[in-house]
């Protein structure tokens, strides 16, 4: 049984595929192990390379007294990944996993290639606190009760553990946090993500989410699962506005929003994406306006012949090829 040591907790894991394939790492959710995976194995085999882990106190991996933060199993998860794939790997976490992967993402020292958050709650508070503290103080609140054994199973029914913003959608403070995460890393980096466009619930408004997405180096690319509503229960002006919004703050961070209405339209706006990242071109000028007033500057930029003509890209048959420039809106001025 293969095992990774980290900080006394013993991380067991289970790694599947060939190994000539792009390695994949599953992070599962709390309260079960890498089983959670197990539907999705044979889609994913004929892929990736696929590597399952149990976070400390879940399946086959050890209890330890104390240390059960998100920031904890990132620690976990980070020296595991030191250990066994020290080249990087591809990272899926799904809820308490995506909070987890992001932490990993974030430390310098992992080589993690790409990251995919799924039903996490994105907050700050959620990853520096106890997961499991306001369920054992629940359970000492019943057990020093002096209730009965039927008393007791009725109660532990009724706990409840309250995730600040879960019933709601927090998606320009989910942005924000994440952009803020990855503005150390280096290279190229985007951010894809699955979203309705509405928000219900943020510190941020649309205003202050809009001017993060001009100032960061970060492309933006949600898909919105909007349209694929609409088609099935109808639509109204929320889902018109929150079109407009994820429009804008993919256009002013350099990447594109997308508004599938069916199932089969996911894989090709994923190759699209795909595509862009692997063709991006890194352009620098010099502004004709050198004052530094901190404020956004628009630009255009446009593909044009040695005459200052619209370049006209004619395909095989000599007719001129339909093409459109995607590029970010403008730049913050150093304020001085």
């Amino acid at each position: 049984m293969p095992i990774a040591i980290s900080e006394g907790a013993r991380i067991f894991y289970r790694l599947e595929g060939a190994a000539d394939k792009p390695l994949l790492v599953l992070v599962h959710s709390l309260g079960v192990d890498h089983g959670l995976w197990d539907p999705q194995m044979p889609a994913l085999l004929r892929y990736f390379q696929v590597l399952r882990l149990d976070l400390r106190g879940h399946g086959a991996s050890s209890r330890v007294s104390r240390g059960y933060r998100i920031v904890d199993y990132a620690v976990d998860v980070s020296a595991f990944l030191k250990q066994v794939i020290p080249s990087g790997a591809a990272i899926f976490g799904h809820s308490l996993g995506g909070g987890t992967g992001m932490c990993v993402a974030a430390n310098p020292d992992c080589r993690v290639t790409a990251l995919i958050v799924g039903d996490s709650v994105i907050s700050p508070e959620n990853f520096v606190r106890s997961l499991y503290d306001p369920l054992f103080l629940q359970m000492y609140k019943l057990m020093t009760r002096g209730l009965s054994q039927k008393e007791i199973a009725i109660g532990i029914g009724k706990i409840e553990i309250r995730i600040p913003g879960f019933s709601e959608i927090n998606l320009y403070d989910a942005l924000a946090f994440t952009i803020d995460r990855m503005k150390d890393i280096q290279g190229r980096k985007a951010i894809l993500v699955m979203c309705t466009g509405v928000d219900t619930f943020s510190k941020l408004n649309y205003g202050e989410m809009l001017k993060i997405a001009k100032a960061s180096d970060t492309a933006i690319y949600p898909v919105s699962i909007l349209e694929y509503v609409d088609v099935r229960y109808g639509g109204g002006i929320t889902a018109v506005e929150a079109r407009n919004q994820l429009n804008y703050i993919a256009q002013y961070s350099g990447g594109q929003a997308y508004f599938p209405r069916f199932d089969g339209e996911l894989p090709g706006i994923y190759e699209q994406v795909a595509g862009q990242l692997r063709m991006q071109y890194g352009l620098g000028f010099i502004p004709t306006n050198p004052s530094k007033d901190g404020r956004f500057h628009k630009l255009k930029v446009e593909l044009v012949d040695e005459m200052g003509n619209q370049l006209r890209i004619p395909d095989r048959k000599g007719k001129p090829v339909k093409y459109k420039v995607f590029s970010r809106e403008g730049y913050y001025a150093p304020k001085s």
